[in-house]
């Protein structure tokens, strides 16, 4: 069954293989496929627009002790994210938008290594604030931290820690700060124009 078929049916779909793992306010048009041990997915009160697919570990490389974290009125519109690494997490904060084909990587899939043999590539954590809106077909990539009120613009590859302010743009591949010192709603531009007696 296709993941836009579990969304139409509007259920959960929790596969699990692994003992531990706990799942808290799954809501609907959420789909975890977990294996390993000990992994949380927490989801806080989320917008009436929360569509998620949630890969963490896999058959042949189980995971443990990883944790997802969406604070209260987060909004996801065909989501992918994907935790392969133990002791690796995500935590959005309250308020985000994050929208739809947007891939969330909080850790590789496989490992890159120097001369001597030490892995390039490890994958700690995705952070992503408070009242964050991540455009459409946004990769944010792992080790990533967003601060509070930034946008990421339409198709951008975040990797890192790009901006350090709150209130910015990125935007490109790789992102960049494009600008700084916005903020945003999500209530429609056609409402806001009126108020301000512009159309």
């Amino acid at each position: 069954m296709g993941l836009r078929k579990w969304w139409r049916s509007r259920k959960p779909n929790i596969e699990v293989t692994g003992e531990g793992n706990v799942f808290i306010g799954v809501p609907p048009g959420v789909h975890i496929r977990c294996c390993g041990t000990n992994n949380r997915v927490e989801i806080v009160e989320p917008n009436p627009n929360f569509q998620v697919d949630i890969m963490i570990g896999t058959l042949g490389n189980p995971v443990h002790d990883c944790v997802i974290r969406f604070e209260r009125d987060c909004g996801c519109a065909d989501v992918r994210i994907t935790l392969v690494e133990s002791g690796s997490r995500l935590l959005v904060g309250e308020g985000a938008r994050i929208a739809e084909k947007t891939e969330i990587w909080v850790s590789d899939t496989h490992p890159i290594y120097d001369a001597e043999g030490n892995v390039l590539n490890r994958g700690r954590e995705v952070i992503i604030g408070k009242h964050v809106w991540i455009g459409t077909r946004a990769v944010i990539m792992k080790n990533t931290h967003i601060p509070d009120g930034c946008i990421v613009a339409y198709g951008a590859i975040v990797a890192g820690r790009k901006a350090t302010e709150p209130g910015s743009v990125l935007a490109g591949n790789p992102a960049r700060v494009v600008k700084t010192g916005i903020r945003w709603s999500d209530e429609p531009i056609e409402a806001v124009l009126r108020r301000k007696g512009l159309v």
